[in-house]
């Protein structure tokens, strides 16, 4: 039993990305989400520093 080709049903598939292109993509996703992390550190400290203020 062979496999047929399924026909063209007129939608194009979208390639998937590069390899390249998703590494690209991730790193600066984790650099993002890093500057995110960092920053959220330095304002829980702002916000310890005026509970404790007041």
């Amino acid at each position: 039993m062979t496999s047929q080709p399924r026909p063209h049903n007129g939608r194009h598939r979208p390639h998937p990305p590069r390899r390249d292109q998703q590494v690209a993509r991730l790193e600066k996703e984790v650099a993002q989400l890093r500057q995110a992390v960092d920053s959220h550190a330095t304002i829980d400290h702002a916000i310890g520093v005026l509970i404790c203020l007041h």
